[in-house]
């Protein structure tokens, strides 16, 4: 294990893989990320990864829409699969509030680079045939969402700063962190200590564990997500599309 680097980078989450991508890819070479278990381990394995341009603050939907851009160009990059679906996404509206609140979105989208629809009931039906529209006054469409395989977009952010001369050492935990007088860090882990310019923390649900290390609280949970399982659904595998999420 290596004794030094300029940066590194806790977690080896979608995050964490995410950082260490953008700094090799902004000429940072000498950068390295300690993982504890495997990558996309943590709460990034249980994401249900959804990839939207559509949010209520113009900033992030500038990130998402570059980060949408990003996965097929990282995909081609690497080699490495990001499972991208673009099946487009529905927002239902029951309420003339929300409906007001969409029409708002659609006339923002177009200065922020994404394509946007106001549809109604009977188009919910044509392009979900599922959902239930009693009661609904329409929807916000947006046919450039989807979702991403979170384990394989994690991973080809790996890759990609592999590529670049990133070091990632999995089953490595940080056990301490410790400023030294002329403001860098020693890394201590379960596989020696690493020194650096820069510490990243990126451990998602473990970050307030690695902030309490110097002190610092970190207020980050772990969202619980919900699922259910069904009998066969044979109407929905005849389909030959994926359904809008």
């Amino acid at each position: 294990m290596q004794d030094s680097a300029r940066v590194v980078v806790i977690g080896g989450g979608i995050v964490g893989c995410g950082v260490l991508y953008y700094l090799t890819e902004l000429g940072w070479p000498d950068v390295v990320l300690l993982e504890s278990n495997e990558l996309a381990s943590g709460t990034t394995w249980g994401s249900s990864a959804l990839v939207t341009h559509l949010t209520s603050s113009p900033f992030i939907s500038y990130l998402h829409k570059e980060t949408l851009d990003l996965y097929p160009r990282i995909a081609e990059e690497t080699g490495q699969s990001t499972g991208l679906h673009l099946t487009g996404s529905l927002r239902l509206a029951a309420s003339r509030e929300r409906m007001i609140e969409y029409e708002r979105y659609r006339a923002r989208a177009p200065l922020q680079g994404y394509a946007f629809h106001l549809i109604g009931p009977k188009e919910i039906e044509d392009l979900h045939p599922f959902v239930d529209t009693t009661g609904l006054l329409g929807a916000a469409y947006t046919p450039d969402d989807g979702y991403v395989e979170p384990a394989s977009a994690t991973n080809a952010f790996a890759a990609g700063a592999r590529n670049r001369g990133a070091t990632i050492y999995r089953r490595c935990s940080v056990r301490g962190l410790a400023q030294l007088p002329g403001g860098e860090w020693d890394v201590i882990t379960d596989r020696g200590t690493i020194r650096a310019e820069v510490v990243v923390n990126a451990a998602g649900m473990w970050a307030p564990t690695i902030s309490a290390m110097v002190g610092a609280c970190s207020p980050v949970i772990a969202m619980e997500r919900q699922y259910f399982v069904t009998e066969p659904f044979p109407s929905l595998a005849e389909l030959d599309r994926e359904l809008p999420v």
